[in-house]
């Protein structure tokens, strides 16, 4: 499989979604999954770095270099895309992308960030590993 693709408009949190506002590092659109730098802003995901692989959100708006946005931290969030129920999706290479989980390869650093409860909505809580696969 690959990276879900989405219509970055119609991705939107559910009734129950935890969302927080942060700063972008980086010009970032809805639907990309993020990290925190150390730097205190947010940049897009993949899985080259522990840090980098360590999600902590999927934008809920787009924003530009150092601009605020609203992104979803856990709970249901309608993806703006087609997913397979029951799967657990993961970050994947691709910058601010996520992809099933059992995409990973070697050399991978895993965070696995939510289950599909349906075709449409993950269930999002991204649980970074700090591990990659050997």
């Amino acid at each position: 499989m690959a990276d879900v693709t989405q219509v970055q408009q119609t991705v939107r949190y559910v009734d129950g979604a935890r969302v927080e506002v942060f700063q972008a590092g980086e010009a970032i659109i809805e639907g990309n999954q993020f990290y925190l730098h150390t730097d205190n802003k947010v940049y897009k995901t993949n899985t080259t770095t522990a840090l980098k692989a360590a999600a902590v959100g999927m934008a809920l708006i787009e924003a530009d270099t150092d601009g605020h946005f609203v992104g979803a931290v856990s709970g249901p969030i309608n993806i703006g895309g087609t997913l397979v129920l029951g799967v657990m999706y993961g970050v994947s290479d691709n910058d601010g992308k996520f992809r099933p989980l059992s995409d990973n390869g070697s050399g991978d650093f895993v965070t696995p960030v939510g289950i599909a409860s349906s075709t449409t909505v993950l269930q999002y809580d991204p649980t970074p590993s700090g591990y990659s696969i050997a």
